[in-house]
């Protein structure tokens, strides 16, 4: 089993992994490691689903990762997990 650090990155994590078939929901997938972590996964062929209080910065961010992986599969959900109303 390889060793991951503080240096490792997403494209390490998933070196050899085939998401196809899958589907994920990231929490905050709109910006940080949230968004990396969208796009290692929809580059292994998930299908993703992202969830963040912002629907702009999301379709920011979902363009960013569409023009890295064109056939990347992701769809947003607006939710702010500190109102229950909107969970």
């Amino acid at each position: 089993m390889p060793a991951f650090g503080d240096t490792t990155t997403t494209d390490e994590v998933l070196e050899g992994i085939d998401l196809s078939g899958k589907t994920v929901f990231v929490t905050g997938g709109s910006s940080g490691l949230g968004q990396e972590t969208v796009r290692a996964m929809a580059a292994k062929g998930a299908h993703v689903v992202i969830t963040a209080r912002n629907p702009a910065q999301m379709d920011e961010a979902v363009a960013a990762i569409k023009a890295d992986i064109p056939r990347a599969n992701v769809e947003t959900l607006t939710c702010d997990l500190a109102s229950l109303e909107s969970i």
